[in-house]
């Protein structure tokens, strides 16, 4: 009976952690060191990236909430050929990081923070726009998928540069085209923050027990392109 009462309370604590983790939502991206990007044949069609009809969402979390929010793409383009993206880039802006749960000075607040314009001494703490104003991402491949359950098309993986610092990053996605363009739309995914040096309250980073963000940020990114 002993026992039986220990494993309870076991499985009762580590229930209580997970739930209490309040991880973002999505699976981790599969990343790695930078890669050679990819190169596209000279008759491939090139697509620039419309930013006002493309976006990220981002979701960062603790054990007790979290936040979410919008980035804006500044600019990009994609090389298509025979249906199929050869290549591309684009240009994250930013500054343009935007909370979205939040109202007021609570809202003004926190992106100041993420931004690093709140106060000197906080400006490293996170993605430091006046140093780092822009983060791009890279193609370096992209694979057809097939039966994926959340309807991706295709795994593209390419080199994500964020704050001078570049991993490839590879993620699941649905891509169709029409006469009108493109669309490249993901599923949600999450990165490690601390491989980009981004380690401000990191459990991992400093050994927090308790007060705490989550390493994990999570992504969803939708590419428009014409």
């Amino acid at each position: 009976m002993k026992l039986i009462l220990q494993f309870s309370l076991i499985s009762f604590l580590f229930t209580g952690f997970i739930a209490c983790n309040n991880s973002p939502e999505g699976e981790a991206a599969t990343t790695g060191e930078a890669t050679t990007t990819a190169k596209a044949d000279v008759d491939a069609k090139s697509y620039t990236i419309d930013a006002s009809q493309s976006t990220i969402l981002w979701e960062g979390s603790k054990p007790n909430g979290k936040h979410n929010g919008t980035i804006g793409l500044k600019s990009g383009g994609l090389q298509v050929k025979d249906g199929n993206i050869q290549s591309g880039k684009f240009i994250i802006d930013m500054n343009s990081i935007s909370c979205t749960d939040l109202e007021g000075d609570q809202k003004a607040s926190i992106e100041a923070h993420l931004k690093g314009t709140r106060s000197p001494e906080e400006q490293d703490d996170f993605f430091n726009v006046a140093k780092f104003p822009t983060a791009e991402f890279e193609i370096a491949s992209v694979t057809p998928l097939t039966g994926d359950a959340n309807g991706a098309t295709h795994s593209i993986k390419g080199n994500l540069t964020m704050k001078g610092v570049s991993y490839s990053v590879e993620f699941p996605t649905k891509v169709s085209m029409d006469g009108n363009g493109l669309v490249a739309e993901t599923s949600a995914f999450t990165i490690d923050r601390t491989k980009w040096g981004i380690t401000f309250m990191s459990p991992t980073a400093l050994n927090l027990k308790e007060k705490f963000l989550n390493d994990e940020i999570g992504l969803r990114i939708k590419l428009a392109a014409k």
